[in-house]
C-alpha cells in the first residue's frame, strides 16, 4: 500500500502472529539448548547416530557373506505360511520382510532393522546408565554407543543389533 494509505488491521495483525510464532520458536529453541537439562545433549547424540549410522548402512559393502546368506531369507516369508526357519528368528524375518515390502528389495530394506534398533539402542543405554550410575555417565555411554565402530559396522542385514537392543530392554 501506498504512505497515504491506511494500514489494513488484518494484515498488521498477521504479520505480528507470524513474527510471534517465529520468535516463540526461537526462544523455545534458544532455551533448550542454552538450559541445563542432559536431554538436549541425548538428541544431539541421538543426530550423531542417525548420520553415522545412515551412512555405514549406505556405504558398507554388500558382500559380507552373512548378510549375502541371510539377507534374502525374509523375501516373502510373511506371505509363504512358514512360521519360522530353523536356522533364524523368526520375528527378525517377518520384521526384516515388512522392510522389504515398505522399502522395496535393497540393501537399505535388508539393513533397517539393524538401522532401526541400533538407533534405539542409545537412548536405552542412556536410560540404563541413568539408573546405574548418573546422567553424566549416561551421557558419555550413548555418545560412545553412537560413534561405536562395533555398532557401525554391524548395521547389516543380520540380527546382532536387534537381539541388543531387545537384551538391553529386558534388562531395562
Amino acid at each position: 500500500y501506498h504512505k497515504t494509505d491506511k494500514p489494513q488491521p488484518c494484515r498488521e495483525k498477521e504479520e505480528k502472529e507470524e513474527k510471534n510464532i517465529f520468535e516463540k520458536t526461537f526462544d523455545k529453541i534458544l532455551d533448550f539448548f542454552l538450559s541445563k537439562d542432559p536431554r538436549k545433549w541425548l538428541v544431539l547424540i541421538m543426530i550423531l547416530g542417525i548420520i553415522l549410522r545412515f551412512l555405514a548402512v549406505s556405504n558398507i559393502s554388500p558382500l559380507v557373506a552373512d548378510e549375502m546368506v541371510y539377507g534374502v531369507h525374509p523375501i516373502g516369508i510373511s506371505d509363504s505360511g512358514v512360521i519360522s526357519l530353523q536356522h533364524q528368528c523368526p520375528v527378525w524375518m517377518y520384521l526384516t520382510d515388512f522392510a522389504y515390502k515398505f522399502f522395496g528389495a535393497n540393501a537399505f530394506s535388508m539393513r533397517f532393522l539393524s538401522f532401526f534398533f541400533g538407533l534405539l539402542t542409545i537412548p536405552l543405554l542412556y536410560l540404563i546408565a541413568k539408573k546405574l550410575f548418573n546422567k553424566k555417565v549416561a551421557l558419555i555411554s550413548a555418545f560412545l554407543l553412537s560413534i561405536s565402530w562395533f555398532s557401525l559396522r554391524y548395521s547389516l542385514g543380520e540380527m546382532d543389533l536387534t537381539m541388543i537392543f531387545f537384551i538391553l530392554f529386558a534388562f531395562y
